[in-house]
């Protein structure tokens, strides 16, 4: 047992997030936080920064999660901030911000994000954030899914058309493709 230095009042405090692993699939998220972080002393560039984002999962069964992304903006790899570019890239034509000076403005937009789990030896598993898009008028992630009883049907998705059995797999539960993989999207075709 141990004495409390004063008296503690659960409610007067934020519970703690949840970081477990989410399944892999699309799911409406938005920016809710960004900050340029100086990499560690024992990290490969200890003088690099990265633009440290945390997604929160907006709608479906995950409501609220938070899925981090690490871009490595400053680095003395190149090609560690070429790959960095081209997520902020992707991240800003998602939001619809072309031009943005302060990762603050890519805040509060809703987007779709793609979750995929990565695994790693001596870790637990983690989310990482395979790709960002647009939802387009305001509509839900086009989540498609593969037709179990029509082997060659077709099934609309909304705001992307339609998308046959052959070209998607899955299992879609509120709002996220689950199981053996995500449909394919428009930019894939």
């Amino acid at each position: 047992m141990a004495l409390l230095p004063s008296a503690f009042r659960a409610n007067d405090h934020e519970k703690m997030n949840d970081f477990s692993v989410i399944p892999n699939g699309d799911y409406v998220a938005q920016i809710v936080k960004s900050e340029m972080v100086k990499c560690k002393e024992t990290a490969k560039d200890p003088k690099g920064k990265y633009l440290k984002i945390q997604e929160k999962i907006l709608d479906g069964e995950y409501k609220g999660k938070i899925i981090f992304a690490q871009l490595n903006l400053i680095n003395i790899n190149p090609q560690a901030v070429e790959i960095a570019n081209k997520e902020l890239s992707t991240i800003c034509s998602a939001v619809g911000k072309l031009l943005v000076t302060d990762s603050g403005e890519l805040h509060g937009i809703p987007h779709i994000i793609t979750v995929c789990t990565e695994k790693s030896t001596g870790y637990p598993d983690k989310n990482k954030i395979d790709f960002y898009a647009p939802i387009g008028k305001g509509k839900k992630p086009a989540v498609k899914v593969k037709a179990k009883e029509e082997p060659d049907a077709e099934i609309e998705a909304e705001g992307v058309g339609t998308v046959s059995d052959s070209e998607a797999s899955g299992t879609v539960v509120d709002g996220a493709v689950k199981e053996t993989g995500h449909a394919k999207r428009p930019w894939e075709q």
